[in-house]
């Protein structure tokens, strides 16, 4: 064992190939009367610029998840019958909810007040029954 100049003890090993020291040495310690304040101010403004950089991406890429959100499948409902004096009918599911909204509004309410809305189709009267919100109950032809 050896003492280098700070007095503290290294470790000397010696083959007949290498030669190698080890030493144990602590990281200096850094008093805040040493750091400059130029070098703190460019590290922040480093670290700001790096944040503000980083905010657009992600507003971009939660605009893509909300537009692929909002593109939905809708299927297109038929409902068809045959009856033998009139012939064969047919009706879409979509302009029946149509009717149905253009009643509710007609009738003074505000069609984005409607929560649920629940149709009931019978062929062979040539309704489509409805109840919205669980309160209002109403009828429209099918055909």
């Amino acid at each position: 064992m050896a003492k280098d100049v700070k007095g503290k003890t290294s470790e000397v090993k010696a083959n007949k190939k290498e030669t190698a020291v080890t030493a144990e040495v602590k990281p200096a310690e850094v008093t805040p009367a040493e750091i400059k304040p130029s070098e703190v101010k460019k590290e922040e403004i480093k670290k700001e610029e790096v944040k503000k950089a980083a905010v657009p991406v992600k507003k971009a890429v939660s605009n893509k998840v909300k537009k692929v959100g909002k593109e939905t499948m809708e299927p297109e409902l038929y409902v068809q019958y045959n009856d033998d004096p009139a012939g064969a009918q047919e009706a879409n599911v979509n302009d029946i909810v149509a009717k149905i909204k253009a009643l509710y509004v007609s009738e003074g309410h505000r069609e984005s007040s409607i929560k649920s809305l629940k149709v009931y189709m019978k062929p062979q009267e040539w309704k489509a029954y409805y109840v919205i919100n669980n309160k209002i109950e109403g009828q429209v032809d099918l055909f």
